[in-house]
């Protein structure tokens, strides 16, 4: 598994940024697609995905501790398609 620090060291190697410089714009860059999809924005790049908001109605579950049948209420989830580009690379 590679984590933020992990991706930062790789942008570096690639590109020669300073790693202090690297970050910021990083969380920058998470800060607003977490931002724009809590306000029902779809954040697109080409070539990679596309982040948006997914709204789920109400539905029955079941506690899975007591088996006690329970209502789940309407909320609303982020999701992320990934390309088709991103698709066929991980195939």
């Amino acid at each position: 598994m590679i984590n933020k620090n992990g991706i930062i060291d790789l942008i570096n190697k690639d590109t020669g940024i300073t790693k202090k410089t690297i970050a910021p714009v990083l969380d920058s860059l998470f800060d607003n697609i977490v931002k724009l999809v809590a306000d029902d924005e779809v954040v697109s790049f080409v070539g990679f995905g596309k982040f948006s908001a997914k709204h789920r109605d109400a539905y029955s579950g079941t506690n899975p501790a007591t088996g006690e049948t329970m209502t789940i209420e309407a909320h609303t989830v982020p999701q992320f398609k990934a390309s088709d580009n991103f698709k066929n690379a991980v195939r």
